[in-house]
């Protein structure tokens, strides 16, 4: 669901809910709360879309992503361990 907080700016990248790729707003309409949008690389435009309908595409840093990845691998470790594979000692090896 979109954010009820994000009002856009031009310029943002969004998506638009039911829309397939990513928008570029074009204009802003702060007192319908609704934004005008483009295709990237296209001349297919939507007109008033509300701002519910769209969902903020904030550009990511390489290390924002390798950091969202490394959270998401170790939360899938830790519910596919069991239980007692979970303790960190488990993990050292003895010779």
């Amino acid at each position: 669901m979109a954010n009820r907080e994000y009002s856009p700016e031009i310029g943002d990248r969004v998506g638009v809910l039911k829309n397939e790729g990513t928008f570029t707003v074009t204009a802003v309409d702060r007192v319908f709360r609704a934004a005008n949008v483009r295709l990237m690389f296209s001349e297919y435009r939507l007109e008033q879309v509300p701002w519910d309908g769209l969902v903020s595409l904030k550009k990511m840093s390489r290390e924002d992503v390798n950091q969202a990845v490394a959270r998401i691998v170790m939360e899938a470790t830790r519910i596919a361990l069991p239980a007692d594979e979970r303790d960190p000692s488990y993990l050292e090896i003895g010779f």
